[in-house]
């Protein structure tokens, strides 16, 4: 039977539609799409991974890019604290969207996009956060000159402290570093803050960090005190008094839309140029901007790697555990035949 013209657009239209259907339907959702799949809604990606975009590199549709740290001392403990690199937040709590707590309309660079309690979540484990007096209190600002003003005031610092003891209440294995920009001339006000926010029994006192350069504690002795970690007066690249090393990357003027191009290779380049200028030492704290943007892993990929080649010499920390169970086996081996021979020793010495 002959077709019209109608019917053959008509079939046409419905080929197209179910294909359509079918490709969509096929598509990851649910929390099944893995880093770098096309996404649509924040529950299509799997588990520390979100759904986002990087207009920056050409990536304008969503796909999924990875969010959460992998905390070394879950895979390689027991090694001094000062082994390991951390990822730091610059400016913690310069939050896009913070409420508004002095009246005027807030005048700042911005720095970060969740809250102190979800950056902890997410691995961070470094805060820096700038301290002012201001208002008969302390208080987080992004501020110049050394003074805290309304239009540059964020909120008391008691109250980001509290996160912080929340958090560390909550994981009592974790270690927190809080690295302060310090603008308070009250007399004791810094220590009366730690205490009044509950801090004061993790602070590692000032008089055991080490000063000439030697390892800190392990991470377990620290907890087993008590104690975390806050830093003290910075040091010079080259410096062998410190056994701290801080690298900052992040630009002057923080742009929210350009931190995925930043945290991206330029993020992995610049952790290599700093390796070689500080005669190939790995910096124990890496502070960015808006920490969750990139094209992909990011800083978090850039951690795994920094910690795979200090902790065993692989290219991600990932990849150190299998790296460990392998010398493990060759080294059960060794001693299974160096027990075989001891034994056939002493046969012999018996005869």
């Amino acid at each position: 039977m002959k077709k019209s013209l109608h019917e053959d657009a008509y079939l046409l239209l419905v080929l197209f539609v179910s294909a359509t259907f079918f490709l969509t339907t096929s598509a990851c959702s649910n929390g099944d799409c893995q880093m770098l799949e096309s996404c649509s809604a924040a529950t299509d990606c799997a588990t520390g991974l979100y759904c986002g975009n990087c207009p920056q590199l050409g990536k304008n549709q969503p796909f999924c890019i990875r969010r959460q740290a992998n905390i070394p001392t879950a895979i390689i403990n027991g090694l001094p604290f000062n082994k390991y690199t951390w990822l730091v937040t610059h400016n913690a709590f310069s939050i896009v969207d913070a409420p508004l707590l002095t009246g005027p309309q807030r005048l700042t660079f911005y720095n970060q996009e969740d809250s102190v309690t979800n950056q902890l979540r997410n691995g961070v484990r470094g805060l820096m956060l700038d301290m002012y007096d201001f208002e008969d209190d302390i208080w987080l600002c992004h501020s110049f000159h050394g003074q805290c003003y309304n239009i540059t005031a964020f909120q008391p610092v008691i109250n980001t402290l509290r996160e912080v003891e929340a958090f560390l209440s909550s994981n009592p294995t974790e270690i927190v570093t809080i690295i302060i920009e310090d603008y308070v001339h009250t007399p004791k006000g810094l220590t009366k803050l730690f205490t009044d926010a509950g801090l004061d029994k993790y602070w590692f006192p000032v008089s055991k960090m080490p000063k000439k350069g030697e390892d800190w504690p392990t991470p377990g002795i620290l907890e087993y005190n008590e104690a975390h970690a806050r830093i003290g007066k910075s040091q010079p690249l080259t410096s062998k008094a410190a056994s701290l090393f801080l690298q900052n990357y992040f630009p002057t003027m923080p742009v929210q839309a350009e931190a995925c191009k930043e945290n991206s290779t330029p993020l992995m380049d610049m952790v290599a140029t700093c390796y070689k200028a500080a005669g190939n030492v790995m910096p124990n704290f890496l502070a960015v901007n808006f920490y969750m943007r990139s094209y992909g892993g990011g800083v978090f990929d850039a951690l795994d790697r920094m910690n795979g080649q200090t902790l065993c010499g692989c290219g991600s920390v990932t990849a150190c555990q299998g790296h460990l169970l392998e010398l493990a086996g060759k080294t059960r081996s060794v001693i299974q035949l160096h027990q075989r021979i001891l034994q056939e020793v002493y046969q012999n010495l018996c005869k």
